[in-house]
């Protein structure tokens, strides 16, 4: 069996979903895969999964793949034998069932991918809409009626439809087998509306039709009627109370029988929205003074709740400043582990702002965030270990009503200088014994962590390089995988953590180490990177010749490839030149190439890398500007609105540190809500996936 993983990156790579990985688990994969094409170009994939006796684990996931690439996910589901692709180019494909064993978030073990060839001859063509006819109504929307293929020429069970003007979504309708739809009011000029067909089994999309288009002529503009008397009211928490009339219905859009919904936004920014027809009031959030320009849009949707039009209009408000105290008598103690603890007074509750009842949350601050905590009477908080200098604290008193709603906050700060003795602890007594392997054994001491460390943590290094790292508090001990002969700097890195698993301090102590054994494992060389538009980076090198082989090769070599630290791919072919990253993010990445070694039984030799460094440029704006998204209200309590002018195709919250929270992968609308009631108070980031490009956004949950 080869050695897939040099390193322990995998399981960082797949931390942000599972923890405590068990890398030496014998890990079942699936058995007797097979695969059938379709008529439809789509390949249904076959398998028999291992019987559950055999698990290493109470549950178990599957991944499937084409080649490298990641296609698509089957979740706890035991009984899981059979998956179908979406439609597939032509040509040979080799897809691939992946098994993941876990006990409820933690993942236990990773089997090997599975492998089976597809190959996609012909090219398969949806059949589209016929007899496409355009209707004008007086308000400039325009009726589409069409004639559906005949089911029985269908490549799935149920179709769905996507409307276009040219490249412009209009709109979307899964609600069955529709034959007429109305398009939102269209300005005056020519158009022409396209009619698309989904084909779909379970709400995935799996065909996609031509686009049929018919030309439509509009001759002048009509202009929806825009809310009437809109005033503004400061109440006294500095909230902001909207009032209007809604328009005479004699002068709606014909199409629009009373479904109306509303939007509300201070200058570009969208704060809050309603679905209640004869909504004619609304109360914004809290605000700081200054003056502000509030904003009402009504938007006007026909008898099946498509989008018509919409009218805005404007009002400006001016907000005198609130009452809002700072903490008071803040003062800061430096311990003797060069932590520090603060102590205050919090206002007397006639100071706060009105509708506070005593609902306080804090942050604190050293230069940047380090620390939150919602106990309404908190009076002391404790730092992380600091360094010797000067630093200034900052502790900010947030005040909420009863129901967790934001209102202001204050600041109290201090300026503290440290010039105390403590350093953090390193590993003591380091050294590298080579083995007759050409691995190193390191062996060292551990010194008294600082007082509030609870956990301590392990990283090794080759001179700059990234080797391992082992989460085991008091380990003494670790050797390395076959190392090249010459000279080398060993290093460990102790990172120390709180009770909170916050870090407090780290240290790293090194060691150099002469290699000469008679193990040589030579690395590729002539590496070069070229940076493709997508943001890929396609790396080329040469490989050893077949005469500088580690003895015991005769060119049966693996590659694997990394970005930093994290594993990136891996390929089996011997003579490998060539590959090409997934879609890198922007910044300067260190991308490597490790070529590993083996004899003919497949025993693992050495292995040896070589890296290069890039600079990717940032695509993600260029892909977020082909669509706009409103994300409200954030900061958010329960419910936070995602509102796109393109269709949604799915999005994912991420916690601060990675780890998915929530997901829906079948939006497939341009509005969606996000329950966020179970999160805990803090930072998210929303991956929205639209028909237009994805975008992230920063996520502030109350």
């Amino acid at each position: 069996m080869k050695r897939v993983f040099t390193k322990l990156t995998l399981a960082l790579f797949v931390i942000v979903v599972y923890t405590n990985v068990t890398l030496a688990q014998i890990c079942p994969g699936v058995t007797n895969l097979t695969a059938t094409v379709s008529p439809y170009n789509t390949v249904t994939l076959n398998w028999t999964s291992p019987p559950q006796s055999e698990w290493p684990a109470e549950d178990i996931d599957y991944r499937f793949y084409n080649g490298g690439d990641w296609i698509g996910n089957g979740y706890n589901d035991a009984e899981l034998s059979s998956w179908t692709t979406p439609v597939l180019a032509v040509g040979t494909h080799n897809l691939g069932v992946l098994v993941y064993y876990y006990n409820s978030s933690d993942l236990v073990c990773i089997a090997d991918t599975v492998f089976v060839e597809a190959t996609i001859t012909e090219l398969y063509t949806c059949p589209v809409v016929t007899n496409l006819y355009a209707t004008i109504n007086s308000d400039n929307t325009v009726v589409l009626n069409w004639t559906n293929p005949p089911q029985s020429e269908w490549p799935t069970e149920n179709i769905g439809h996507r409307f276009y003007d040219v490249e412009d979504f209009l709109g979307v309708d899964y609600t069955g087998e529709i034959s007429s739809w109305i398009t939102p009011v269209l300005m005056s000029g020519t158009h022409n509306i396209g009619v698309q067909i989904c084909y779909y089994n379970t709400g995935v999309c799996i065909h996609l039709s031509d686009i049929v288009f018919v030309e439509v002529e509009i001759l002048e503009n009509y202009y929806c009627p825009s809310v009437e008397n809109l005033t503004a009211t400061v109440n006294e928490n500095n909230s902001v109370t909207l009032n209007w009339t809604i328009p005479d219905s004699s002068t709606w859009p014909s199409t629009c029988e009373g479904d109306l919904s509303f939007i509300f936004g201070v200058g570009e920014m969208q704060y809050g929205s309603s679905d209640i027809d004869d909504l004619t009031s609304w109360t914004s959030g809290v605000f700081p003074d200054g003056t502000y320009t509030f904003v009402v849009s009504i938007e006007y949707r026909n008898n099946i709740g498509h989008y018509v039009c919409s009218a805005q209009a404007y009002t400006t408000v001016t907000i005198g400043e609130i009452a809002c105290p700072p903490v008071e008598n803040l003062t800061a103690t430096v311990n003797p582990d060069n932590t520090v603890t603060l102590n205050w007074t919090n206002p007397d509750s006639s100071t706060w702002p009105s509708d506070c009842q005593g609902n306080l949350n804090f942050d604190f601050y050293i230069e940047d965030y380090v620390g939150y905590d919602d106990t309404d009477n908190l009076t002391t908080w404790t730092s992380n270990v600091l360094s010797n200098g000067t630093h200034i604290l900052r502790v900010i008193v947030s005040y909420h009503d009863n129901n967790g709603i934001f209102i202001c906050e204050a600041e109290a700060n201090i300026i503290l200088t440290i010039s105390g003795s403590f350093d953090c602890p390193s590993v003591t007594n380091l050294t590298a014994t080579v083995n007759p392997d050409n691995t190193v054994t390191l062996n060292w001491t551990n010194q008294e962590p600082p007082s509030n460390c609870v956990d301590t943590y392990y990283e090794f290094y080759l001179g700059a390089t990234y080797l391992w790292d082992i989460d085991i508090d008091g380990l003494t001990s670790w050797t390395t995988d076959v190392l090249t002969n010459g000279t080398h700097t060993m290093s460990v890195v102790v990172y120390y953590y709180d009770t909170n698993l916050d870090l407090i301090c780290s240290a790293i102590t090194s060691t150099t180490v002469t290699i000469s054994g008679s193990l040589d494992c030579p690395p590729v060389t002539d590496l070069n990177a070229t940076i493709n538009e997508n943001n890929t980076v396609t790396l080329t090198w040469t490989n050893p010749q077949p005469a500088e082989f580690p003895t015991g090769c005769t060119g049966n070599l693996d590659f694997e490839f990394y970005d930093g630290i994290y594993f990136i791919g891996y390929d089996e072919t011997d003579d490998l030149t060539s590959w090409t990253t997934p879609v890198l993010s922007p910044g300067t990445r260190t991308l490597a190439v490790v070529v590993e070694y083996y004899d003919d039984s497949f025993n693992y030799i050495c292995s040896a890398e070589a890296n290069i460094t890039v600079i990717t440029t940032d695509i993600g704006d260029i892909k977020s500007s082909l669509f706009s998204a409103e994300i409200f209200p954030n900061p958010a309590n329960d419910i936070l609105n995602i509102v796109s002018d393109s269709e949604i195709i799915s999005y994912e919250l991420y916690d601060a540190v990675g780890r998915l929270m929530l997901n829906d992968s079948n939006v497939s609308n341009t509005e969606s809500l996000v329950n966020v009631s179970s999160l805990k108070h803090g930072m998210y980031m929303l991956r929205l996936n639209t028909m237009n490009g994805s975008g992230t956004y920063k996520i502030i949950k109350n």
